[in-house]
């Protein structure tokens, strides 16, 4: 199996159309939806969406308790929301919630899974507490545990990109994480955890004779004990469509430097991409142009550099540098083979006169295949 990071979403936004959302991808999760909703990209087989565990919501507050949950095996046909809740809103409570979700985006179709929790007191007396539970509907004294989800593509039987979508807070009583298996080994292959930040991965699969089936793990809880607040917000989405990823990428650099350097790196797990600005103007402010090498340069609008970029077909994204006159970004994981060029232009300030001058790197050629 083939592992891919994107760390940084910004620049899938600014490139060419056609790369950012058929190459690249949006780069996070797009609005749930129905099967009929908006959508494009390639098209994705029919799936279902069904309960793999018991799948609740549970709160608890002092003697008060609540639980809302579906059995194992009910199939989800468009939402799933469990929600539980004890105590007064504004005040003294304790509220959860479980939601699944058909979401369709021009990354494929797929699921959200959304979990909320939180618990408030102001009696010093007593406990609450709010979470995810496995158990089945009814259970007079639920446990706090992960709960799951299974998706399959019974049609998707050749190569299929599962792209996932992970985020998540939660306060220092409280959690929540979601584990992900792709390719039905019982292993996860995806894992996410709260305060992380933000995180998107691509995983490549094959699929079976049966499909591809995936399987969400999702866990949350929250408690305290006395007066206080805790609280958890986590969602994972997790899309499918058909498709290869590209094994190999590799940048050349190619012109002159004129003011700053630029050179793109391939890291030594999957495709993790980034470019490094140096010798660049100090703290100062700049921008990433992307798009064909130009056949011939052009003279930027001040200064003596050139832009290297066809800018009747370039997007641009902005940088700053910092002290050492330095900046770095993450260029998002393709999902496609094709060939792009970036350029670094940084506005130059002279101290005494207030002049400004725009000095550029050379430029750097990716080419992923």
């Amino acid at each position: 199996m083939l592992t891919r990071n994107l760390a940084s979403l910004s620049l899938a936004l600014v490139l060419l159309p056609s790369l950012a959302m058929a190459q690249f991808g949006p780069g996070g999760p797009g609005g749930p939806g129905g099967p009929g909703g908006p959508g494009g990209g390639q098209p994705t087989p029919n799936y279902t969406v069904t309960t793999a565990t018991g799948f609740g919501a549970l709160a608890n507050l002092g003697t008060a308790s609540a639980y809302d949950a579906d059995a194992i095996n009910t199939a989800v046909t468009f939402v799933l929301n469990e929600q539980a809740g004890v105590g007064t809103l504004r005040t003294d409570s304790a509220r959860a919630s479980s939601t699944v979700l058909f979401a369709r985006t021009r990354e494929g179709n797929g699921i959200a899974v959304r979990e909320r929790g939180n618990v408030q007191n102001t009696d010093a007396t007593i406990g609450g507490s709010v979470g995810t539970s496995a158990d089945a509907p009814g259970t007079a004294t639920p446990t706090q545990g992960a709960h799951r989800v299974r998706v399959d593509y019974p049609l998707l039987t050749g190569n299929a990109i599962v792209s996932i979508h992970w985020r998540g807070t939660a306060s220092n009583g409280a959690s929540a994480s979601t584990s992900i298996d792709v390719d039905g080994d019982g292993t996860a292959d995806f894992t996410g955890t709260a305060n992380g930040g933000g995180v998107t991965q691509l995983l490549q699969v094959t699929g079976t004779a049966t499909g591809v089936s995936i399987d969400i793990a999702t866990t949350a809880s929250a408690s305290l004990t006395g007066a206080g607040t805790e609280s958890y917000a986590a969602e994972v989405s997790v899309y499918v469509m058909p498709g290869t990823l590209p094994t190999s990428c590799t940048f050349t650099n190619f012109g002159t430097t004129c003011g700053a350097d630029l050179n793109g790196t391939v890291g030594t797990t999957g495709l993790d991409l980034s470019m490094d600005v140096t010798n660049a103007p100090a703290n100062a402010f700049g921008f990433f142009v992307a798009g064909p090498q130009a056949t011939t340069p052009t003279p930027l609008p001040s200064g003596v550099c050139n832009l290297l970029v066809d800018r009747t077909r370039f997007f641009h994204m902005m940088i700053r540098t910092d002290a050492a006159g330095a900046a770095t970004v993450a260029v998002p994981t393709p999902r496609s083979a094709f060939t792009i060029s970036f350029q670094a232009i940084v506005m130059s300030i002279d101290p005494t006169t207030g002049a400004r001058t725009m000095v550029a790197s050379n430029g750097t050629e990716l080419v992923c295949q």
